[in-house]
């Protein structure tokens, strides 16, 4: 009768952790780590995850690892700033630009209409800390009786808020809004639900394979708007027709353990993202913006949450009561994709490195300690573009205590440290990707005559022209771990 109900609640938690529809690639889970145990030697895991994190780590090496399910609470704040460097005098975008036009008499307006700088909303400024954010991680590993065969599943979920999407432009186009500066890959990708799938086969004792099934949601929405009076834009029918699709994403992994005191780990995650499509028709009464068609069509496509490809290797060493572990990573940056239609990046593949030492002094606690360097994949934003990020040195440390009372029960804790590497940039005219002259050369709308206001560069993009960026972000975890 108890085994019934037993196996009844492990399918209900099985169950329950399998539902988060969204994608487990997105942050916290890339930047911070997956559970306390692997963050805790430093996310240095693909070898050496030895509870339901090895879902996200290595889905290979679950046949190794005991039944188990958890939760963890995460808390991460940071002390990060984006500063500006001083803009100098002569390149604000005059008023003359409202009575310009072209030097070329060929040419009836203007290729961009970007506002005067003595006009935009809000003042060009840097960024200072974001708020902090809490996560409740959780998993469960378990292989129903069969020996070679294990399933998992794994959750995150923010708590501040379910979904958090904030979209901005990387160049000039960002006056038009903030006219601030963002950091590209940290806080605000932190905030998203995750959910995964697992199973792993464990053919012989030294060898295991697994893969994931990371089921993601994308959204398309068709609106269609009419205006009776142009003039009277209040005065409006709107109509939204959304659905939500979904994706797949996998990771695989393979383990080996060809002698009782080495693993090795390779896993491989595959790229995924949050997609939105919107595709609007507008119609104005009595009135065409371009002859001939009455409904004019807009597209647009924002891309959220990027998790690039990555392949990685891990190796364990055991030497009781020592256990050392280390990962290699190839991040495949180079795909990345925009949030923005027309965000140019140019980012780089990079390698990450990590290290994890585990002790167990006593039976009841082990305590651990890791760290890591993640160089950035972001190429100097000398030009238009101001994505701002740096190269990151992480330190981890934690442990784990096993409760007397409750066998396979364990109380698990880290603390862990991203110092951002202090990152300085200069803008330059002379840069691959130029910056936008927002006010070129043009003439007076009515003496015909060249304004010599829109000689030189003029600018408002919020970069120039330069700035700098530095800071410390830092987490906290507990979990309760349950092993049977």
């Amino acid at each position: 009768m108890l085994t019934n109900v037993k196996n009844r609640i492990l399918i209900m938690l099985f169950l329950l952790f399998s539902v988060c529809p969204c994608k487990l690639e997105a942050s916290p889970l890339d930047l911070y780590g997956f559970g306390s145990r692997s963050i805790a030697i430093g996310g240095a895991a693909t070898a050496a995850a030895d509870d339901y994190s090895v879902i996200f780590y290595n889905p290979g090496r679950m046949g190794f690892v005991q039944n188990s399910f958890g939760v963890n609470f995460l808390m991460s704040f940071d002390d990060v700033k984006i500063s500006l460097k001083d803009r100098p005098s002569g390149y604000d975008v005059p008023t003359d630009i409202y009575n310009a036009l072209p030097l070329d008499p060929s040419v009836r307006k203007m290729s961009e209409r970007y506002i005067p700088t003595s006009e935009l909303r809000h003042a060009r400024s840097g960024t200072g800390d974001d708020p902090n954010t809490y996560t409740l991680n959780g998993g469960i590993v378990h292989d129903f009786g069969l020996y070679w065969f294990k399933v998992g599943a794994a959750f995150s979920i923010p708590l501040q808020s379910l979904v958090h999407a904030d979209f901005h432009f990387v160049d000039e186009r960002e006056q038009f809004f903030s006219n601030k500066l963002y950091f590209q890959l940290l806080n605000r990708r932190a905030s998203r639900p995750s959910g995964m799938l697992a199973m792993a086969f464990r053919p012989i004792d030294w060898f295991g394979f697994g893969a994931a099934v990371n089921i993601f949601a994308n959204i398309r929405a068709k609106t269609n708007m009419f205006v009776p009076d142009a003039l009277d834009q209040e005065n409006m029918y709107f109509l939204v027709n959304a659905e939500v699709k979904y994706d797949a994403a996998v990771l695989v992994g393979v383990h080996f353990e060809p002698l009782s005191w080495l693993g090795i780990g390779l896993a491989f995650r595959d790229r995924s993202w949050f997609q939105g499509e919107i595709n609007n028709e507008l119609q104005f009464w009595n009135f065409e913006i371009y002859e001939g068609e009455p409904v004019t069509k807009q597209n647009f496509d924002y891309s959220y949450s990027f998790s690039p490809r990555v392949v990685q290797g891990g190796l364990r060493f055991d030497f009781s009561p020592v256990s050392i572990s280390t990962d290699v990573a190839w991040v495949m940056w180079s795909e990345f994709r925009p949030e923005v239609n027309g965000n140019d990046s140019g980012f780089n593949n990079i390698v990450t490195a990590r290290l994890g030492v585990r002790y167990s002094p006593l039976t009841w606690l082990d305590v651990a300690i890791g760290g890591g360097y993640v160089p950035s994949p972001v190429p100097d934003q000398n030009g238009r573009t101001n994505y701002v990020d740096n190269d990151r040195v992480e330190i981890t440390t934690g442990a784990t205590f096993k409760l007397p009372w409750v066998e396979g029960l364990s109380v698990d804790l880290h603390a862990q440290f991203l110092t951002l590497i202090p990152r300085s940039v200069n803008k330059d005219t002379d840069a691959s990707n130029p910056l936008i002259d927002e006010f070129p050369a043009a003439r007076d709308i009515k003496s015909d005559e060249e304004l010599v206001s829109s000689q030189g560069l003029q600018t408002n993009n919020p970069g120039f022209p330069g700035y700098s960026s530095s800071g410390l972000v830092a987490t906290v975890g507990v979990g309760l771990n349950y092993a049977f």
